[in-house]
């Protein structure tokens, strides 16, 4: 059973954007979920960053995601320092201890995104389980875990989304046809069939590749 689980972003938004109800139902389950943020997301002033740190700590709540926190890294600079981003993840996995991490996969089209999954691949490694999630700039990613939300979930999802106003390339609805399944994309008709019965209509999914899973 998972107990505690990080996620390691690089923007305010990403969390949400790729697995809002993923995370809701680590919750509802049990699970401690904390999100780590490597950037406050002000690529233009400071006073962005206030207003985006704002609106990220009111979507965590939202989700009930009660611990939440930040680096003092600049939005879209990653790459010059790439060294201090893995020693201070290094040290946030060793003070959280978490059995599962979860982060952005490492073929993406932002260099922040890229920078931030390889940093928690390293910073990883006395954690059970490693699972990379799909963002919208993600390439090449194949899924091999999927969360279906339903009917519900997805609204709720929605609901956390339009609480990040500033970001304006969010648009809650692109995020809604992003998480859709359509025929023959990554399932087999049959079962894509079999869940749009179940659900009552489209289907919706956040979808995970795991770098390693361990059981037992």
């Amino acid at each position: 059973m998972i107990k505690r689980v990080l996620i390691i972003v690089a923007h305010p938004d990403d969390a949400e954007i790729s697995m809002s109800m993923k995370i809701e139902d680590l919750i509802k389950n049990g699970a401690k979920v904390k999100i780590h943020c490597v950037t406050r997301g002000g690529i233009k002033a400071k006073e962005y960053e206030e207003i985006r740190t704002k609106e990220a700590l009111d979507a965590a709540t939202l989700m009930g995601v009660k611990d939440y926190s930040f680096s003092e890294y600049p939005d879209s600079e990653l790459e010059k320092y790439t060294t201090e981003v893995k020693k201070e993840l290094e040290k946030l996995v060793e003070e959280f201890k978490p059995d599962t991490i979860y982060t952005h996969f490492p073929q993406d089209n932002h260099t922040d995104h890229e920078v931030v999954a390889k940093c928690v691949n390293i910073a990883s490694r006395s954690a059970e389980n490693l699972i990379y999630f799909r963002s919208p700039y993600s390439t090449n990613f194949i899924p091999k875990m999927f969360f279906f939300g339903s009917n519900e979930q997805i609204e709720q999802k929605m609901k956390v989304l339009s609480i990040f106003k500033y970001a304006k390339l969010i648009d809650p609805q692109m995020i809604k046809a992003f998480c859709q399944i359509v025929p023959s994309e990554y399932l087999h008709p049959y079962l894509l069939g079999k869940l749009m019965k179940s659900h009552g209509g489209p289907v919706y999914a956040e979808m995970f590749i795991p770098e390693r899973l361990v059981e037992g």
